[in-house]
């Protein structure tokens, strides 16, 4: 999945790993993370912020 190369994808799959999870997981998780936040930019016709999908790793 190429999304988990980019900047706002790649801290979060590099957090998975650390966990010790699998990088099938790791990858359906940040698939299902997309498919929500592209849900909730459509369905209240807002943009992209990337800060709202890092706010709960730290």
């Amino acid at each position: 999945m190429a999304a988990v190369k980019t900047k706002v994808w790649k801290p979060i799959y590099d957090s998975y790993r650390i966990q010790g999870w699998s990088s099938t997981a790791t990858l359906v998780s940040i698939a299902r993370k997309i498919a929500r936040a592209a849900w909730s930019i459509h369905r209240y016709q807002t943009t992209f912020n990337p800060a709202r999908l890092t706010r709960g790793l730290t």
